[in-house]
Protein backbone atom coordinates (compact mmCIF):
# COMPACT_ATOMS: atom_id res chain seq x y z
CA UNK A 1 0.00 0.00 0.00
CA UNK A 2 1.76 3.32 -1.05
CA UNK A 3 1.12 6.44 0.83
CA UNK A 4 -1.11 9.29 0.20
CA UNK A 5 1.64 11.35 -0.98
CA UNK A 6 3.03 9.12 -3.70
CA UNK A 7 2.85 7.95 -6.80
CA UNK A 8 0.27 5.34 -8.14
CA UNK A 9 1.71 2.01 -7.44
CA UNK A 10 3.50 0.93 -10.84
CA UNK A 11 0.87 -2.26 -12.94
CA UNK A 12 0.87 -3.83 -16.01
CA UNK A 13 1.50 -1.54 -18.83
CA UNK A 14 3.42 1.01 -16.69
CA UNK A 15 4.35 4.18 -18.39
CA UNK A 16 8.00 4.54 -20.31
CA UNK A 17 10.84 5.84 -17.52
CA UNK A 18 11.57 9.42 -17.98
CA UNK A 19 14.93 11.14 -18.20
CA UNK A 20 16.09 13.81 -15.17
CA UNK A 21 18.20 16.90 -16.02
CA UNK A 22 20.29 19.43 -14.41
CA UNK A 23 20.30 23.02 -15.32
CA UNK A 24 22.88 24.27 -16.12
CA UNK A 25 24.66 21.69 -14.78
CA UNK A 26 24.60 18.90 -11.51
CA UNK A 27 27.70 20.79 -9.83
CA UNK A 28 25.87 23.43 -8.05
CA UNK A 29 28.42 26.27 -6.06
CA UNK A 30 27.08 26.88 -2.67
CA UNK A 31 23.89 29.13 -2.87
CA UNK A 32 23.46 28.79 -6.43
CA UNK A 33 20.88 27.71 -8.05
CA UNK A 34 19.62 24.21 -10.25
CA UNK A 35 16.61 23.13 -12.29
CA UNK A 36 15.52 19.63 -12.37
CA UNK A 37 14.27 19.25 -15.21
CA UNK A 38 11.95 15.64 -15.77
CA UNK A 39 11.19 14.63 -19.67
CA UNK A 40 9.40 12.41 -20.92
CA UNK A 41 10.22 9.79 -23.89
CA UNK A 42 7.39 10.44 -25.53
CA UNK A 43 4.33 13.55 -25.96
CA UNK A 44 1.67 12.84 -23.62
CA UNK A 45 -1.63 11.71 -25.43
CA UNK A 46 -4.77 13.72 -24.11
CA UNK A 47 -5.49 13.86 -20.74
CA UNK A 48 -2.88 15.61 -17.72
CA UNK A 49 0.47 14.21 -16.35
CA UNK A 50 1.74 14.52 -13.14
CA UNK A 51 5.00 15.04 -12.35
CA UNK A 52 7.03 14.11 -9.20
CA UNK A 53 10.86 14.51 -7.92
CA UNK A 54 12.07 12.43 -5.30
CA UNK A 55 15.15 12.31 -3.05
CA UNK A 56 16.73 9.30 -1.74
CA UNK A 57 16.75 9.33 2.22
CA UNK A 58 13.51 11.76 1.67
CA UNK A 59 9.91 9.72 2.37
CA UNK A 60 7.81 12.26 0.62
CA UNK A 61 8.53 13.64 -3.28
CA UNK A 62 9.91 17.31 -3.26
CA UNK A 63 7.58 18.56 -5.52
CA UNK A 64 4.74 17.95 -8.38
CA UNK A 65 3.71 19.86 -11.68
CA UNK A 66 1.04 19.13 -13.50
CA UNK A 67 1.48 19.11 -17.37
CA UNK A 68 -0.92 18.90 -20.60
CA UNK A 69 0.99 19.57 -23.58
CA UNK A 70 4.50 19.47 -22.74
CA UNK A 71 7.31 16.83 -22.70
CA UNK A 72 9.19 18.15 -19.51
CA UNK A 73 8.61 19.87 -16.24
CA UNK A 74 11.04 21.53 -13.88
CA UNK A 75 11.68 21.80 -10.09
CA UNK A 76 14.19 24.63 -9.14
CA UNK A 77 16.46 24.00 -5.82
CA UNK A 78 16.62 27.55 -4.72
CA UNK A 79 20.31 28.96 -2.79
CA UNK A 80 21.56 25.28 -2.98
CA UNK A 81 23.06 24.58 0.43
CA UNK A 82 25.20 21.07 1.34
CA UNK A 83 22.04 19.52 3.09
CA UNK A 84 20.48 19.85 -0.96
CA UNK A 85 23.45 17.87 -2.48
CA UNK A 86 21.97 14.07 -3.16
CA UNK A 87 20.60 11.47 -5.63
CA UNK A 88 17.64 12.65 -7.31
CA UNK A 89 15.11 10.36 -9.50
CA UNK A 90 11.42 11.79 -10.90
CA UNK A 91 8.63 9.94 -11.75
CA UNK A 92 5.24 10.74 -13.63
CA UNK A 93 1.66 9.51 -14.02
CA UNK A 94 -1.65 10.14 -15.93
CA UNK A 95 -4.22 12.22 -14.18
CA UNK A 96 -7.55 9.40 -15.08
CA UNK A 97 -9.51 7.08 -13.29
CA UNK A 98 -6.70 4.30 -13.48
CA UNK A 99 -3.57 6.40 -12.84
CA UNK A 100 -0.92 3.87 -14.84
CA UNK A 101 2.83 5.44 -13.31
CA UNK A 102 6.00 5.45 -14.79
CA UNK A 103 9.42 3.78 -13.69
CA UNK A 104 11.39 6.16 -11.52
CA UNK A 105 14.03 8.10 -13.77
CA UNK A 106 17.82 7.36 -13.72
CA UNK A 107 19.73 8.79 -10.66
CA UNK A 108 20.98 11.93 -10.96
CA UNK A 109 23.28 13.37 -8.26
CA UNK A 110 23.85 16.78 -7.22
CA UNK A 111 26.34 18.08 -5.58
CA UNK A 112 28.21 21.60 -4.16
CA UNK A 113 31.42 22.48 -5.71
CA UNK A 114 32.79 24.66 -3.05
CA UNK A 115 32.10 22.98 0.03
CA UNK A 116 34.82 20.93 1.78
CA UNK A 117 32.46 19.14 3.64
CA UNK A 118 32.83 15.47 6.37
CA UNK A 119 32.36 12.56 4.51
CA UNK A 120 30.47 10.47 6.30
CA UNK A 121 31.86 6.37 6.93
CA UNK A 122 29.23 3.57 8.12
CA UNK A 123 29.13 -0.11 7.74
CA UNK A 124 27.12 -3.14 6.88
CA UNK A 125 26.24 -5.52 8.06
CA UNK A 126 27.38 -4.88 11.17
CA UNK A 127 31.14 -3.41 12.72
CA UNK A 128 31.13 -6.40 14.82
CA UNK A 129 31.65 -9.40 12.37
CA UNK A 130 32.70 -12.98 12.96
CA UNK A 131 35.74 -14.81 11.14
CA UNK A 132 34.92 -15.06 7.03
CA UNK A 133 32.01 -12.74 6.82
CA UNK A 134 31.62 -10.40 4.56
CA UNK A 135 31.52 -6.73 5.11
CA UNK A 136 30.92 -3.17 3.24
CA UNK A 137 31.94 -0.26 4.05
CA UNK A 138 30.16 2.97 2.72
CA UNK A 139 31.51 6.46 2.03
CA UNK A 140 28.96 9.48 1.28
CA UNK A 141 29.80 12.84 0.72
CA UNK A 142 27.53 16.06 -0.67
CA UNK A 143 30.95 17.44 -1.86
CA UNK A 144 31.65 17.19 -6.15
CA UNK A 145 34.30 14.57 -5.84
CA UNK A 146 35.28 11.82 -8.36
CA UNK A 147 37.72 9.66 -5.52
CA UNK A 148 37.05 7.49 -2.61
CA UNK A 149 39.73 6.41 -0.49
CA UNK A 150 39.23 3.83 2.73
CA UNK A 151 42.09 4.34 4.80
CA UNK A 152 43.57 2.55 8.33
CA UNK A 153 44.80 3.50 11.12
CA UNK A 154 48.77 2.28 11.27
CA UNK A 155 48.74 2.23 7.55
CA UNK A 156 50.71 4.49 5.13
CA UNK A 157 48.57 4.08 2.18
CA UNK A 158 44.92 3.90 1.51
CA UNK A 159 43.51 0.07 2.07
CA UNK A 160 41.25 0.73 -1.27
CA UNK A 161 40.59 3.55 -3.92
CA UNK A 162 37.53 3.80 -5.99
CA UNK A 163 36.79 6.46 -8.46
CA UNK A 164 33.21 7.28 -8.78
CA UNK A 165 30.39 10.20 -9.85
CA UNK A 166 28.07 9.15 -7.38
CA UNK A 167 28.12 10.62 -4.11
CA UNK A 168 28.96 7.11 -1.99
CA UNK A 169 30.99 4.37 -2.36
CA UNK A 170 31.08 0.81 -1.11
CA UNK A 171 34.17 -0.47 -0.24
CA UNK A 172 34.17 -4.25 -0.15
CA UNK A 173 35.69 -6.94 2.02
CA UNK A 174 34.41 -10.50 0.98
CA UNK A 175 36.08 -12.84 4.05
CA UNK A 176 37.37 -10.86 7.13
CA UNK A 177 40.18 -11.82 8.70
CA UNK A 178 41.68 -11.00 11.88
CA UNK A 179 44.10 -8.44 9.85
CA UNK A 180 41.03 -6.41 9.33
CA UNK A 181 40.56 -5.81 12.73
CA UNK A 182 41.11 -1.83 13.10
CA UNK A 183 39.94 1.78 12.86
CA UNK A 184 38.71 3.00 9.34
CA UNK A 185 37.94 6.74 8.53
CA UNK A 186 36.99 7.55 4.52
CA UNK A 187 38.04 10.75 2.22
CA UNK A 188 36.09 12.41 -0.65
CA UNK A 189 38.36 14.27 -3.33
CA UNK A 190 38.78 15.45 -6.45
CA UNK A 191 41.65 13.65 -8.16
CA UNK A 192 45.29 12.47 -7.14
CA UNK A 193 46.35 14.99 -4.93
CA UNK A 194 44.82 14.82 -1.36
CA UNK A 195 43.64 18.68 -0.57
CA UNK A 196 44.93 20.39 2.58
CA UNK A 197 43.47 20.33 5.17
CA UNK A 198 41.43 17.11 3.96
CA UNK A 199 38.77 16.15 5.97
CA UNK A 200 37.90 12.62 7.35
CA UNK A 201 35.19 10.89 8.01
CA UNK A 202 34.77 10.15 11.97
CA UNK A 203 36.58 6.99 12.61
CA UNK A 204 34.42 3.37 12.34
CA UNK A 205 36.11 0.60 14.69
CA UNK A 206 35.69 -2.84 12.87
CA UNK A 207 35.90 -5.58 15.52
CA UNK A 208 36.88 -9.33 13.93
CA UNK A 209 35.63 -12.06 16.27
CA UNK A 210 36.07 -15.55 16.72
CA UNK A 211 38.34 -18.27 18.42
CA UNK A 212 42.03 -18.00 18.13
CA UNK A 213 43.71 -20.16 16.12
CA UNK A 214 40.31 -21.14 13.89
CA UNK A 215 41.42 -21.40 10.15
CA UNK A 216 39.99 -19.04 7.92
CA UNK A 217 40.62 -20.52 4.16
CA UNK A 218 41.38 -18.24 1.58
CA UNK A 219 39.46 -17.64 -1.77
CA UNK A 220 39.61 -21.46 -3.50
CA UNK A 221 40.70 -22.99 -0.09
CA UNK A 222 37.40 -24.24 0.78
CA UNK A 223 36.54 -25.47 -2.70
CA UNK A 224 40.61 -27.25 -2.98
CA UNK A 225 39.46 -29.49 0.67
CA UNK A 226 37.11 -32.04 -1.68
CA UNK A 227 39.75 -32.59 -4.14
CA UNK A 228 42.46 -33.03 -1.42
CA UNK A 229 39.92 -35.95 0.15
CA UNK A 230 39.40 -37.85 -2.30
CA UNK A 231 43.42 -37.73 -3.05
CA UNK A 232 44.19 -39.23 0.44
CA UNK A 233 41.15 -41.57 -0.05
CA UNK A 234 42.76 -43.10 -3.55
CA UNK A 235 46.18 -43.17 -2.29
CA UNK A 236 45.31 -44.64 1.01
CA UNK A 237 43.14 -47.36 -1.08
CA UNK A 238 46.24 -47.45 -3.28
CA UNK A 239 48.55 -48.24 -0.59
CA UNK A 240 46.10 -51.05 1.02
CA UNK A 241 45.93 -52.64 -2.30
CA UNK A 242 49.53 -53.20 -2.13
CA UNK A 243 49.81 -54.22 0.65
CA UNK A 244 47.28 -56.91 0.25
CA UNK A 245 49.11 -58.07 -2.97
CA UNK A 246 52.82 -58.41 -0.67
CA UNK A 247 50.52 -60.11 1.90
CA UNK A 248 49.08 -62.75 -0.68
CA UNK A 249 52.37 -63.32 -2.63
CA UNK A 250 54.04 -63.97 0.36
CA UNK A 251 51.27 -66.31 1.68
CA UNK A 252 51.41 -68.45 -1.23
CA UNK A 253 54.95 -68.63 -2.41
CA UNK A 254 56.44 -71.88 -1.42
CA UNK A 255 58.49 -71.83 1.64
CA UNK A 256 62.23 -72.58 1.23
Amino acid sequence: MRSSGGPPSHREGSLPRPSLQALPSAKVSLNGRVTLRCVLPVKPSLGSVMFMWLKAGTPEPLGRALQQSQRWADFTLQSVTVQDAGSFRCVYYEKTVQPRASEPSEPLHVCVTDSLTRPSLTVEPSSSVSLGEKVTLWCQSASCGTRFTLNKDGEDKPVQTIDSPQDKAGFLIPRVTRNHTGTYYCLHHTGEDIPTPALYSDPLELSVSGERGEPVPEAGEADAYPVNNLIRICLAALVLAVIGMVLSYDCHSPRS
